[in-house]
């Protein structure tokens, strides 16, 4: 038998775009993601619009009314020397400190994945500023729970 010039081979099905999902498909994965998508709308999409909102007014927890200021929060806040400072800082922080934080951590993960010398030491190093925090905090709660009438837990 020959290899002849018969009918062509079935395209393969699936091209990845939503025109190739069914109707039943498209249904379906509109439902897996309708909470996803609600609760995402209910906790970030909404309260970001009302702070815009209250951002052009002068509203208060405390006050029961509130009015329209348009722009004038904008303009009071630009000329706070405070907020000015503030901008700064942050930006300075990201930066100088973002940057030398991933450099940082890239530089250890290096030598953490070699064999290098000092290794244990690199090691203590990286995991110090998860460490450090737990022991004042067993020292605190040694002391609250302390035997006889010096511990915190005992004098109530």
């Amino acid at each position: 038998m020959t290899a002849g010039a018969g009918t062509p081979a079935p395209a393969l099905r699936g091209g990845g775009s939503l025109r190739a999902l069914r109707k039943s498909q498209f249904a379906f994965l509109l439902w897996i993601f309708a909470p996803v998508l609600s609760l995402f709308i209910i906790i970030r999409v909404i309260p970001i619009f009302v702070i815009l909102i209250f951002s052009f007014t002068n509203y208060s927890i405390t006050k029961a009314f509130w009015r329209w200021t348009g722009l004038a929060n904008f303009e009071r806040l630009l000329g706070d020397d405070n907020f000015l400072v503030a901008l700064w800082n942050s930006t300075v922080y990201v930066l100088v400190a973002v940057p030398a934080e991933i450099l940082l951590g890239l530089f250890f993960a290096v030598l953490l994945s070699r064999r290098v010398r000092f290794e244990s030491f690199y090691e203590t190093l990286y995991f110090l500023p998860y460490i450090i925090p737990m022991v004042p905090a067993a020292i605190i709660w040694k002391w609250i729970y302390a035997p006889g009438s010096f511990g915190m837990a005992n004098h109530y």
